[in-house]
């Protein structure tokens, strides 16, 4: 059965095609390297730890993401007579509702898009760290995130999950997002609800990577964006190298962060 980050990483990948942060309530930086567990990108190290510097750009203006996955998921706000009489004055209860085993509910507002500035430049010091002998060929960098101003990401349990909240402020006439931070949107209840993270502030919940893969047929590996997960696809090894790498049966000494 898959986890709840197996379906969520594949689910968002899938339908946006970038790759989503887990957990959802954590932040990546450009320039992070690290593995890939399925779609989960594991923190290794960064660029600036292994000698490589780099520029940032940001493009694109601010707007909002919205993503919901397959599994039904319907969002109420009020309630019954009795429940809204009840409710003080000024708040109002909302509750996001799941169909579904795993389904997910991602809203954004304010994203931007951020990413290395060159490229090419970036492929080449990668290229020289790994004849180096400081760069593994399992290492993916982290080459783009979307950081948002706030986000709130919902992941159900079990279909027939449901999530209560109440806003603090009057919700706004028509449409209204849940990643909103004005609304002082607060838990009361949670059913089978496995992840809840409620209008963050400063997170990035998607990002693209690069690597260098090796390719069949040739000395040099290819520097790629990072697509689907490969979690059962062998590294290949040329008959040259096939009797003498070892490095895939014995641990890497991964740099941290901060190392100099």
């Amino acid at each position: 059965m898959a986890t709840l980050a197996e379906r969520y990483t594949q689910a968002v990948h899938t339908e946006t095609g970038y790759h989503a942060t887990w957990l959802p309530g954590s932040t990546l930086r450009i320039g992070d390297v690290g593995t890939m567990e399925g779609n989960v990108f594991v923190p290794r190290s960064d660029l600036l730890s292994l000698g490589i510097h780099f520029e940032e750009v940001s493009e694109g203006g601010a707007r909002p993401i919205t993503f919901q996955s397959a599994g039904g998921i319907d969002i109420t706000a009020g309630g019954s007579a009795d429940a809204v009489a009840s409710e003080p004055k000024g708040e109002t209860t909302v509750k996001v509702s799941f169909g579904g085993e795993g389904a997910a509910l991602l809203e954004t507002l304010g994203c931007r898009d951020r990413r290395v500035k060159d490229q090419p430049s970036l492929e080449q010091d990668i290229r020289e760290a790994l004849h180096r002998g400081v760069w593994d060929l399992r290492w993916v960098v982290v080459t783009q995130v979307v950081e948002a101003a706030s986000a709130t990401v919902l992941v159900a349990d079990a279909g027939g999950a449901e999530v209560c909240l109440r806003a603090g402020a009057s919700l706004p006439a028509g449409n209204f997002s849940l990643a909103d931070a004005n609304l002082g949107l607060s838990v009361t209840s949670r059913r089978d609800v496995g992840i809840v993270v409620i209008a963050h502030e400063g997170l990035t919940p998607l990002f693209r990577a690069m690597r260098l893969k090796k390719r069949m047929f040739s000395s040099e590996p290819a520097f790629e964006h990072l697509l689907e997960a490969e979690p059962d696809a062998p590294e290949v090894l040329f008959p040259s190298e096939a009797a003498e790498d070892t490095s895939l049966l014995e641990p890497y000494p991964y740099p941290q962060r901060g190392d100099r």
